[in-house]
């Protein structure tokens, strides 16, 4: 087989493949080495067959609520297996069509694992040695030594496991295995309230099934706007989940009879939730480890791997991507990073997606313009700066906020209440950020991200006709309180 490379990317998740695509597509002779299937954590572990449970459970409860669209459902009923089978259709389909573009685009995809050795070869080149598998999994071919110009590590995050007291017993469970398994367990309590474990609460209310979710802080999603928390914790509530916020976990047990129990600590008292399984969701790991041998200077800092702006490491002509370096842990995210370190190796003009410069009156501030996202129901999604965060920055900063209580679309469905704020800069109108939650949030912030990215104004956004009966046309009533 080949040996030498103007680039090899270790690992096959969103970071790695648009990566290894993109330096193809410039010219660049590219391989990719994934140990597993491509498309890494997203689509096969984590973003895509979570979504096609979610889907599944939201038509069952749809349907379950269906007479007040004048729909009558008789003796319906949710088939775990059924829905594991479209579950695993849906990610066999991707990867195959994911393999497929990869493979067309160039670049030649090595199966087994790849780590960055300290050495150079006689011209500078990276050493990489590569352990081939085979498609089993088992050991395939003898070792062999790769070369590159340049590496890109894009080796992705695990699931984090809390130091608990019985967290290594059967009844704990991580986001891998209840998205791989052929059925759902009954009940479920929920270790962290975080997006994940929002979603797996959403999708257990969706089939009425009980669910616990403990978190540590003093509200779910702690990291998004506070009144996106607060509206999610009273509908997962209304719908049969119990929230408990700041509280701690202190030991996890499990009975004879198969049930586990989450014993925890709220307030100064002592209590426990009890379900068939609990479920670890306290967030992710980054494998930063995973691509590098002893010897290689990679500079770390609390876990994530250091990285100038292009995505370089602390060693010359070694990139990292990914949940692996500092930032939001998003597969889109990734594949932004992927491109611009990509660009940046082939000579091109580097493709930084993931950040725009604003200058505020002679300074320029950096501004995230990933959006993040939760598919609970309605979604969430939000992007850029909040009104206290542009302030906390010297920003004078006014914010617009409208209701779905008025839009048709939201009034036509039966929504529940929900909301579009937006922020822009006082003097010039210019959009700062975004926090929505109602129905197809998820896909009507790709507008405020093209919006934020080219630094576009209210004004300018206004300017746009939006179609009627639609949920989008929110984003106009929000957009007409702006300067």
């Amino acid at each position: 087989m080949e040996t030498e490379y103007d680039l090899i990317v270790i690992g096959g998740g969103p970071g790695g493949y648009h990566a290894a695509m993109k330096a193809a597509s410039l010219g660049l002779k590219t391989a990719m080495i994934e140990r597993g299937r491509a498309g890494g954590t997203c689509l096969n572990r984590g973003c895509v067959p979570t979504k096609a449970l979610l889907h599944g459970a939201r038509l069952y409860s749809q349907a379950l609520n269906a007479a007040q669209f004048g729909v009558k459902a008789e003796a319906l009923s949710y088939d775990d297996a059924a829905a594991a089978a479209y579950r695993d259709e849906t990610v066999d389909t991707l990867v195959g069509g994911l393999i497929s573009s990869i493979e067309k685009s160039g670049v030649r995809i090595l199966h087994g694992s790849g780590k960055v050795t300290a050495g150079t070869d006689g011209s500078g080149r990276r050493m990489v040695r590569f352990t081939p598998a085979a498609e089993d999994g088992s050991a395939g071919a003898p070792e062999q030594m790769l070369s590159a110009a340049d590496v890109i590590a894009a080796c992705g995050s695990a699931p984090l496991m809390l130091p608990i007291e019985g967290a290594g017993c059967r009844s704990v469970i991580t986001s891998d295995d209840i998205l791989t398994g052929p059925e759902l367990p009954k009940s479920l309590v929920i270790i962290g309230g975080g997006v994940i474990g929002c979603e797996f609460a959403a999708l257990y209310t969706d089939l009425g099934r009980p669910v616990t979710v403990i978190e540590a802080l003093p509200r779910i999603l702690g990291n998004m706007d506070i009144e996106i928390s607060r509206s999610l914790s009273m509908i997962l509530k209304k719908r049969g989940a119990q929230i408990i916020t700041a509280a701690s976990v202190t030991r996890i047990s499990e009975d004879a009879g198969g049930s586990a129990a989450a014993e925890y600590e709220c307030k100064g008292k002592k209590a426990s939730a009890k379900a068939e399984k609990i479920l670890m969701a306290a967030g992710r790991r980054a494998l930063t480890a995973d691509a590098f041998e002893d010897g290689l200077d990679i500079a770390v800092e609390r876990g994530r791997i250091v990285v100038d702006k292009y995505y370089e490491t602390s060693e010359k002509h070694i990139y990292a991507v990914g949940d692996i370096v500092p930032g939001i842990q998003l597969a889109h995210n990734a594949g932004a990073q992927g491109t611009a370190a990509a660009c940046r190796i082939a000579g091109a003009e580097a493709d930084i997606r993931t950040s725009v410069d604003f200058d505020n009156n002679g300074s320029l501030m950096h501004i995230d313009t990933v959006p993040a996202c939760v598919y609970t129901s309605p979604e969430i999604a939000s992007i850029g700066l909040t009104q206290a965060q542009a302030r906390e920055a010297g920003i004078d900063a006014v914010c617009a906020k409208a209701v779905t209580g008025s839009n048709a679309r939201s009034v036509i469905s039966r929504e529940d209440r929900g909301f579009v704020r937006l922020v822009a800069e006082a003097h010039s109108g210019r959009l700062l950020g975004a926090q929505m939650m109602c129905a197809d949030a998820v896909d009507i912030i790709g507008e405020l991200s093209a919006a934020l990215a080219n630094a576009m104004t209210a004004e300018q956004l206004r300017r746009a006709v939006r179609a009627h009966p639609t949920y989008e046309e929110i984003l106009s009533d929000a957009l007409e309180q702006l300067p």
